[in-house]
């Protein structure tokens, strides 16, 4: 019940930033500005020609773009349906906030539009930390790497047991090998001494 409600709390910002971006492009385009112009050109060269052509550059579509991912992402986290992959589609749209309100977005001569500017920073981080840890939530469940390592340990334990059985195995078969030959023996130097006794009379 916690986790739904903490899940739910989070995913009500994102929806509701979500909606505003699609109705009003224009207020968040000036965060996805240094997106558009360094980013995506880096992006288009890097990708395929065919797939270059469908990446919007104009901040405007980035927003709104932007924007319906949130909504899908905050739906998805809020509903738990995907809710994983919702907080990861949410981590993703934070990192041009991130970025613009960051020193690397670049500096403001206004002081107060800074501390803004640092307030906006540390919530976007706080904000992209919540979505991470949402990510990696297997609601208390052991996760994909635990139970390979495991199912791993598990194996080579059994393996271990496998290998013990068949070496105490071997070593009971060569001991009866062992005792029949010293038996053989022994029948064989009885024999050989009832002939030499036989030859003697």
């Amino acid at each position: 019940m916690l986790r739904f409600l903490a899940r739910t709390m989070l995913a009500s910002y994102f929806v509701a930033d979500g909606v505003k971006a699609v109705r009003d492009p224009g207020a968040s385009a000036g965060e996805l500005r240094p997106v558009a112009e360094r980013v995506v050109p880096l992006v288009k060269s890097a990708a395929p020609p065919q797939v270059a052509s469908l990446i919007p550059s104009q901040p405007r579509t980035l927003a709104r773009l932007t924007g319906i991912a949130q909504v899908i992402g905050g739906i998805s986290l809020a509903t738990g349906i995907g809710r994983r992959m919702g907080a990861i589609i949410l981590a993703a749209t934070l990192v041009p906030q991130v970025i613009a309100a960051s020193p690397l977005g670049g500096r403001s001569t206004d002081d107060d539009d800074e501390e803004q500017r640092g307030r906006d920073f540390l919530v976007s981080l706080s904000l992209l930390g919540a979505t991470l840890l949402a990510s990696g939530d297997t609601q208390g469940r052991p996760s994909l790497g635990w139970r390979a390592d495991h199912v791993r340990r598990d194996l080579a334990k059994s393996a271990d047991k496998h290998l013990n059985r068949v070496e105490k195995t071997a070593e009971k078969k060569l001991d009866g090998l062992d005792k029949k030959a010293r038996r053989a023996a022994k029948k064989a130097r009885r024999s050989a001494k009832k002939a030499k006794s036989d030859l003697n009379l």
